[in-house]
């Protein structure tokens, strides 16, 4: 009897999504609302000791992001390595 209500909530879920999928044009406007910034932060205060601190950090969030890619699913690298030779945009 649970399923007589879980199979129609889950298919009327899984509609709802597909329906709410932008189209390009609809991706487009939503990207016109965000402007492109570089970051380039000053690190000028740091101390040598901080310096290689930060160095050290970025290297473990490079790390840490590659095995949550992995991790979270089989084809991010696949996936990430299209998006970056990709020139489209």
């Amino acid at each position: 009897m649970k399923w007589a209500f879980a199979v129609p909530l889950a298919l009327a879920m899984m509609l709802g999504m597909m329906l709410a999928t932008p189209d390009l044009k609809e991706l487009s406007r939503m990207q016109a609302r965000f402007a492109k910034v570089d970051l380039a932060p000053d690190v000028t205060r740091l101390s040598d000791g901080d310096k290689q601190a930060l160095i050290k950090l970025v290297q473990a969030a490079r790390l840490i992001d590659d095995l949550f890619l992995q991790q979270y699913w089989s084809k991010n690298r696949e996936t990430l390595a299209s998006l970056r030779q990709d020139k489209s945009a």
